[in-house]
């Protein structure tokens, strides 16, 4: 005898009601709070934590004793600012500046683009069918939103001036923005998510803006760094330390290594081939992870190793061993000591930081594997950017103020598992400010723009989407120009004017090719 299952009305709407909790997430009174505590809150608590038990236990590498470097041994301070000696010593035993000040200074780059995003937003908005990304008040805009901020806070001047002035453009811009159209019934469909499923393809990864802009600023950062740093407007601070401690600089080495992973991990992802995922084959693997890491061979041979088993036990693996010989074994002193009599020891922190530096590009992997596939519906979409970013970044910050409790301080010279986890933590938390920034404006669009048929120009401006287009050129580029720039010109002995000018027109010049290779639709890297 057949039973009939009784159902009450209220469990119903109840399950209902928790299943389908995406289709009414909206940031607001309700929501801000927990999104706070989660994305801030808890990470600022954790770091009050660990710089108040900072140094109570200390588990510092052994040394064998080896020679320690006093600072007696050091050369007298050159006199002659021009000379090679000087400007080696000037950038000598450097210790960096403290997390809050680097965070604060880098926090221009995301206000930077939710003032772009907004004022974007509302000239859509104000007339959709006159919005054009190939206008010169649009350009000058973006030069302006982006590099003036950039130049600002990375020669330490005006930085809570920077800010303010960029929460107040985004509070005005943003004020433009008509708000969505009130939906009366809560239990009817849900536009996006219609549309959502409409557009979804099985296999296929579409670019993603928050990423793009990721991926551009980081390479921005990095090649007005590696002149400015020569210049007196550039805070020392700002520079690669000696070993410990933090630095812009530092971040920036990292950030080249994680993004990488980021987007590597394209080539390894599931394709669908007669609506059946299929694992792409042994020898398109190995053409991809040639092909993909032509510039950093070795990373990608050992990615292509690698990439079978679970990325991120993979990489922790890698830094859990990696920290542990360093910190309990004579090796960690013989790294910081030891005289360079050989070829091993001459090279011995680019061998024994390759370890740390993989782990990083594989913990980067990891990452793209959540962020580059397409969401199959609205509520995927949701998810990823509320939790999965949410969590990696609490995560990480965990592992990185856990591991100063044990004095273990973060150094890019030899990649431990702290500069590793914090490298991570800080890439991951821009990558989720970004998607919150791209949610928070976007949720104003139609329903039918919700994924594809925006204009040109709305989801990424212009200059960084050519950056974006042709990194490795923008980089190469750069790295040209710095060179000359330091052949012809006595850099120590320019004031701030003319300092600015030169950081200007080389920030402009290296634009140039992207810019140009945009238009013409060339991409080569």
């Amino acid at each position: 005898m057949g039973e009939t299952l009784l159902k009450d009305p209220a469990i119903e709407e109840w399950v209902w009601m928790r299943n389908n909790t995406h289709r009414y997430f909206k940031i607001n009174r309700t929501t801000a709070p927990t999104l706070v505590v989660m994305g801030l809150v808890v990470p600022g608590l954790l770091f009050w934590f660990g710089a108040k038990t900072q140094d109570k236990v200390k588990l510092g590498p052994v040394h064998s004793g080896l020679p320690q470097i006093s600072d007696a041994m050091d050369p007298l301070i050159p006199s002659d600012p021009t000379s090679k000696e000087y400007k080696e010593w000037r950038v000598s035993n450097l210790e960096g500046s403290s997390l809050s000040e680097i965070h604060i200074v880098l926090s221009t780059v995301a206000l930077s683009y939710w003032c772009w995003k907004c004022k974007t937003a509302a000239e859509f908005h104000r007339n959709p069918a006159r919005f054009s990304e190939r206008t010169w008040q649009r350009f000058a805009f973006e030069c302006v939103v982006f590099f003036v901020p950039m130049f600002l806070a990375l020669t330490g001047r005006y930085i809570y001036t920077t800010i303010a002035m960029l929460v107040g453009a985004i509070v005005y811009y943003r004020k433009q923005i008509p708000d969505a159209p009130v939906r009366h019934d809560k239990w009817a469909p849900d536009p996006r998510a219609d549309n959502f499923k409409q557009t979804f393809v099985p296999g296929r990864i579409t670019p993603k803006p928050y990423l793009s802009i990721y991926r551009a600023e980081m390479m921005l950062l990095t090649c007005f760094c590696i002149l400015a740093v020569d210049f007196e407007v550039f805070p020392l601070k700002y520079a690669k330390v000696e070993t410990f401690g933090t630095s812009i600089m530092d971040l920036g080495v990292g950030s080249f290594v994680f993004s990488a992973g980021v987007v590597g991990v394209k080539p390894f992802l599931p394709r669908m081939v007669d609506g059946k995922p299929v694992s792409t084959s042994l020898g398109h693997r190995l053409r991809a992870g040639l092909w993909t890491a032509f510039p950093i061979l070795c990373l990608g041979l050992a990615r292509f190793v690698l990439t079978d088993g679970d990325l991120r036990m993979t990489s922790m693996v890698l830094l859990a061993g990696y920290q542990a010989l360093y910190s309990l074994s004579p090796l960690g002193g013989w790294l910081e000591n030891a005289a360079r009599t050989d070829m091993v020891s001459a090279n011995r922190e680019g061998i024994f930081s390759f370890v740390g530096y993989l782990a990083m590009f594989l913990l980067g992997m990891s990452l793209g594997q959540e962020v580059l596939p397409d969401a199959r519906s609205f509520k995927a979409r949701r998810m990823r950017l509320v939790s999965v970013l949410g969590a990696w970044t609490t995560a990480f910050m965990s592992f990185l103020l856990f591991s100063f409790v044990l004095g273990v301080e973060p150094s890019r010279r030899f990649a431990n598992a702290p500069y590793c986890f914090w490298v991570a933590g800080f890439n991951t938390f821009m990558l989720w400010l970004f998607m919150l920034i791209e949610e928070d404006v976007d949720s104003k669009l139609p329903p039918e723009l919700s994924r594809a048929g925006r204009p040109a120009g709305y989801d990424v401006p212009a200059i960084l989407d050519a950056v974006n287009m042709n990194s490795l050129t923008t980089f190469l580029v750069a790295n040209l120009l710095t060179g000359l720039v330091n052949m012809r010109i006595e850099t120590l002995l320019c004031n701030t004017t003319q300092s600015m000018a030169v950081l200007a027109g080389y920030t402009l010049l290296f634009m140039l090719p992207a810019l140009a290779m945009y238009r013409t639709g060339i991409r080569i890297r």
